[in-house]
């Protein structure tokens, strides 16, 4: 048999060639499509904790204060209770177990945005209003009447004058997250 002539040879190194750009473009292709699938999950993530905690995701027990639909103002109780931050972190930890409860909280604001929507925010909250940088550490989900929430920001500290619903459970990018979710009767930017 004759040795191999350099035609066939250029026709080996042309395919090997271009088997290796096809894997590169389908590898990229593959990259592209991560990224997209990535962005649209962020974007499902965002609207799931935006979606109305008048219709939970996971709760165990059925609040004793049924949410006002939107724009509905609620019924301003008559007594709101100071408690200690160990009172806090019970009503955190297990907050069907204190539904009905009316407190007064300290929060920051960390999301009020087009994904909460205008009648809803996330907060981190606490018992008492703090000077120390991440002072408040329970992620929260409140929300109330738009002309109650005024015109607040992202970064806000507040007070606010709350109902204990129940626990709210929504997607995140760490998977489901319980937090308590509170209607707030009154704010005040500090």
């Amino acid at each position: 048999m004759p040795p191999p002539t350099r035609r066939k040879n250029q026709n080996v190194v042309v395919w090997i060639v271009g088997a290796v750009v096809c894997l590169l473009l389908l590898c990229c292709g593959i990259g592209v499509g991560g990224v997209l699938l990535y962005t649209f999950r962020s974007n499902q993530v965002a609207e799931s904790a935006a979606s109305p905690p008048t219709t939970p995701q996971a709760s165990t027990a059925a609040p004793t204060t049924t949410p006002p639909s939107s724009g509905a103002a609620p019924a301003l109780p008559d007594t709101f209770e100071t408690i200690t931050e160990g009172q806090w972190k019970r009503v955190a930890e297990r907050p069907d177990d204190h539904s009905g409860r009316t407190l007064v909280v300290y929060g920051q604001i960390t999301q009020f945005d087009d994904a909460t929507g205008k009648d809803r925010f996330r907060a981190l909250v606490g018992a008492r209003r703090t000077t120390d940088d991440g002072g408040y550490d329970t992620n929260t989900l409140l929300y109330g009447d738009p002309k109650v929430l005024g015109d607040i920001a992202a970064d806000d500290e507040f007070q606010a004058k709350v109902t204990v619903l129940k626990a709210y459970t929504y997607q995140s990018l760490v998977g489901p997250t319980r937090v308590p979710l509170l209607l707030v009767h009154s704010l005040r930017v500090l």
